[in-house]
C-alpha cells in the first residue's frame, strides 16, 4: 500500500521472453518444452494458492532468464476468484490463447491457465497456435470452443508420446477432462 492505493509489483527479468524466440523463428525441443511447462505450471500453482487465475498465458508474458529460469508476466488481466463475484460478463484473454469457458463469458479456474498453457505448449513445438486469427476474435474463440486442434506433427524431428499427451490434456474442451491443477499437470 503505498498513499492508500493497493499495487503490485514485479522484479525486473533479465533475458527475453518466448514470443521473440517464436518470431526468430528458433525451435523449442521437447525437453525445452517440458521444463517451460514445469515453470509455468508451478508459476500457475503460486497464484492459484491465492485463488488468482491469470488469464492471459500467452509466449509474451513467458519469460527465459539468463539461468533457465521460468517466469510468467504480466497479471494485468489476472482475476481472484477471492473476490465476490460482478455482474459482468467481460471476456478477457487473447483470442489464439483463450479457453473455451472464457471465450463463451463462462466463470473461469486455473483450468482455463491449463488450457492456455496448453495452446502455448503446442505452438513452441508447432511454430504456430493451434486456432489461428483471421482478424475475427469470434471466428478464433469458435475454433477453440467447437474444433479440434490439428495433430501435433513437427517441422523436424519427433515429439515423444508423451509430450503430445499431456498437450492434448491441457487442450481438452472440457475443464472436468484436463488436468485440475498445476501440480497434476
Amino acid at each position: 500500500t503505498w498513499h492508500g492505493r493497493l499495487f503490485y509489483a514485479m522484479e525486473l527479468v533479465e533475458g527475453q521472453d518466448v514470443a521473440t524466440r517464436l518470431r526468430d523463428k528458433q525451435r523449442f525441443t521437447s525437453e525445452e518444452v517440458i521444463h517451460i511447462a514445469e515453470g509455468v505450471a508451478r508459476a500457475l500453482a503460486a497464484a492459484w494458492k491465492f485463488r488468482i487465475v491469470h488469464r492471459d498465458i500467452k509466449p509474451s508474458n513467458i519469460l527465459l532468464t539468463p539461468d533457465n529460469s521460468i517466469k510468467v508476466a504480466d497479471f494485468g488481466l489476472a482475476k481472484s476468484l477471492r473476490i465476490p463475484k460482478s455482474d459482468s460478463r467481460l471476456i478477457a484473454g487473447t483470442s489464439e490463447y483463450i479457453s473455451p469457458e472464457q471465450g463463451m463469458g463462462k466463470a473461469v479456474d486455473i483450468r482455463s491457465d491449463i488450457y492456455s498453457l496448453g495452446v502455448v505448449l503446442y505452438e513452441l513445438l508447432m511454430g504456430r497456435p493451434p486456432f489461428k486469427s483471421d482478424g475475427s476474435f469470434t471466428f478464433v474463440v469458435y475454433q477453440h470452443v467447437h474444433s479440434a486442434p490439428p495433430a501435433l506433427e513437427p517441422l523436424n524431428g519427433t515429439i515423444p508420446e508423451a509430450v503430445k499427451e499431456i498437450i492434448a490434456k491441457c487442450l481438452e474442451k472440457k475443464p472436468e477432462n484436463r488436468f485440475q491443477s498445476p501440480e497434476e499437470l
